[in-house]
Order: structure tokens, then sequence, then C-alpha cells
């Protein structure tokens, strides 16, 4: 396994494009209170949702306490040029003084996997700053591209 990691925009554009070869399905698991429904993908691809789950445990974490919920849909060129529209995986923000990772999409805080045929290929853990490469063919397809993993 690899961390990735974006210098920019462009890098994070780059991904999302090589993950549509790599990726069938996207998995965003709502980390936080916030109400997904009213999320302008939720809105978007309310006809594709393929499945929601209440769980304690996603890619990249487990969570003691009570499920979060996990929402799947498709990946594909549509889902990609969607995501195209924000900055990053995730944002650093601040809040009392102290930096954090974690809100993505509009603004709540959503952790998002990448997956193959139910195995996960990438994924990522936006309060740890991290985006991780589980495929060795992705790996491969990315530094090609010319991005950073470590």
């Amino acid at each position: 396994m690899k961390i990735l990691r974006l210098r920019n925009k462009e890098d994070y554009r780059t991904v999302l494009k090589v993950l549509i070869q790599y990726a069938d399905t996207i998995q965003l698991t709502v980390t936080g209170d916030e109400d997904f429904t009213k999320q302008s993908l939720y809105d978007t691809f309310s006809n594709e949702l393929i499945k929601v789950v209440k769980t304690k445990k996603w890619p990249g974490t487990i969570r003691s306490g009570e499920g979060v919920m996990s929402y799947f849909y498709p990946y594909n060129d549509a889902m990609a040029r969607f995501l195209k529209k924000y900055d990053a995986f995730y944002k650093q923000y601040r809040e009392n003084g102290i930096s954090f990772f974690g809100y993505s999409l509009d603004r709540i805080e959503v952790d998002m996997a990448f997956l193959c045929n139910n195995e996960v290929v990438f994924y990522t853990i936006a309060h740890e700053n991290e985006m991780r490469v589980v495929s060795d063919k992705l790996e491969r397809a990315l530094s090609k591209s010319g991005l950073i993993l470590k």
C-alpha cells in the first residue's frame, strides 16, 4: 500500500480520471453528523444509488460508538465529472485557531473509497490527511501520470 500526495487541483483531477479505469464503485462514508441527503451529489445521483449501509468500519477506519452511513454509487465518467467541481478529496479548515482536515464535498465530513468488483483500490481518510492506494495496478498508473506515491 502506498500513500498518495497531491500537490494541486490538477493532481486531484488526474486521480479522478485514472480511477475511471480501475474502479466501478465509490463508497462515501459520512463521518460527521451532517445530512448527506441534502448534498448536491445525493440529488444528482439519487437514481443511481446502489445501497446505503450503517457501519462502524470502512476502509482505513474503525469507529467506536455509534455507526455512520456509507452510500455506494457507480463510479463512472459522470461521477468523475461531478467530483471535479471540487478542489480536492478533503480540505483543511481552522476551528478555534487549530487546523483540521476533513470537509469535502459541500462542507461535510466524508471519507471516500473506490472499489473494483467489491475490492478497495483507493481510499481517503480525511481527518488523517491521507489518501491510500491499495491496488498495485492503480499505483503504477498513478505513477505513470506523474503523481507522488510514498
